[in-house]
């Protein structure tokens, strides 16, 4: 479905073309991957409506483009996505996180795995595909897709479905490839966790859930009380759920009965959301919360190209850095696909993004606290040690 789940609620300097851009400030890949996820919540979120995304998987597929990009289409992407205009220390920085994310499977598992398609005999920067393959792990596979698109389309979406453990299909729709593609960037991220504290399943019971619109609809509700992160401030609740391991957690963000969700997102921004999210401490909480079932897709091309990053879509688009002349390239699409299930036993979210690139000569006895998300309500799951957001959304609607 190429759009948001209607009815439902849930991460410079501009140089001549062909040079190498300066030397960075320097990078926290977690902070800009939030920062830049948090920039397409913003636009993305609609009232009514259900949102669910991984900033991560977009912004490793963009980063790895933009390690390709020179003059202003690199400055651009840079701009959008909160990164130095230092291809060496992008690369390093995202590889650095992978690391980090890599070690948090001792007691769940997390997968994060990137690719490039490109087609056979074109002519790709050695310089660029060395430093994708050392730090995103980013082998090239070469495929024709001047000869049969529709098969590379297959070969790809099959590679997706393996590292998301088949809940992510059909990322690249029929159609989407044709003889002008000459490189598709893939990311994919896999996550299947249990609740250290899990949910009884016979505590589950239906109850209202009060919507932005169209009135209470009835859910099943799971109830768990505990010792979890809890906090109150401004006009939320907030609420983190740890995974077994205690690597990752959810994080919810509730509005005090009386404040819409709307109000509360009109007022978010990046130093907002990282004080929420640094301030659960301990406490005693009975919790209620929707199970939830989410799919969603879209087609970020329009949205990225309004958030700041235009050109790279266009005939004046400058990707030098990843060939080696010849032919010039420009993006076509950037398709993102992401699924979350959420049940008494803990959560599984999948993710990928697929960033398609076409020539471009064409287009004690405590306080019990209460926690009850029975109104809408932010979530994301991040990584505690970086801090980075592997998903984040919106639910007004579980049913």
């Amino acid at each position: 479905m190429n759009q948001k789940i209607l009815g439902l609620s849930l991460l410079l300097l501009i140089l001549s073309a062909g040079g190498c851009r300066a030397a960075g400030e320097g990078l926290d890949p977690a902070t800009a991957t939030n920062a830049f996820g948090l920039d397409l919540y913003q636009r993305l979120r609609a009232e009514g409506e259900n949102l669910f995304f991984s900033p991560a998987s977009i912004t490793y597929a963009l980063s790895m483009t933009g390690i390709g990009a020179r003059g202003g289409t690199a400055a651009e992407m840079d701009g959008v996505l909160h990164l130095p205009a230092d291809d060496d220390l992008v690369a390093a920085g995202f590889g650095g996180l992978m690391s980090a994310l890599a070690a948090a499977n001792e007691h769940a598992t997390l997968n994060l795995a990137n690719r490039l398609y490109g087609q056979r005999g074109f002519g790709f920067a050695p310089a660029y595909l060395a430093l994708l393959e050392r730090h995103y792990g980013a082998g090239l596979a070469q495929l024709d897709f001047r000869a049969d698109p529709e098969a590379a389309r297959l070969v790809i979406n099959a590679w997706v479905e393996d590292q998301t453990a088949q809940k992510i299909r059909n990322l690249l729709p029929s159609g989407s490839l044709d003889d002008r593609t000459r490189l598709v960037l893939v990311n994919a991220i896999h996550f299947l966790g249990t609740w250290q504290e899990p949910f009884p399943v016979d505590a589950t019971a239906d109850a209202p859930f009060h919507r932005e619109r169209g009135g209470d609809v009835a859910v099943p509700f799971m109830h768990v009380t505990g010792r979890f992160g809890y906090a109150e401030m401004d006009d939320v609740q907030i609420l983190a759920l740890p995974y077994k391991g205690d690597a990752l957690e959810m994080v919810l963000v509730l509005p005090e009965a009386g404040t819409s969700l709307t109000a509360v997102e009109s007022r978010l921004d990046a130093g907002v959301l990282a004080g929420w999210l640094a301030s659960p401490a301990p406490a005693r909480v009975a919790v209620g919360l929707p199970r939830l079932h989410l799919e969603t897709s879209f087609d970020l091309a329009t949205t990225l190209g309004a958030m700041g990053m235009p050109t790279a879509f266009t005939r004046e688009a400058d990707f030098s850095g990843m060939t080696t002349g010849g032919e010039a390239l420009l993006i076509d699409k950037v398709v993102h696909k992401a699924y979350l299930d959420v049940d008494e036993k803990g959560t599984e979210a999948a993710a990928a993004t697929g960033i398609v690139m076409i020539v471009t000569s064409a287009r004690p006895v405590e306080e019990l606290k209460v926690f009850t998300a029975d109104r809408p309500f932010v979530l994301a799951i991040r990584h505690k040690a970086s801090g980075a957001i592997l998903f984040m959304g919106r639910v007004a609607d579980p049913s």
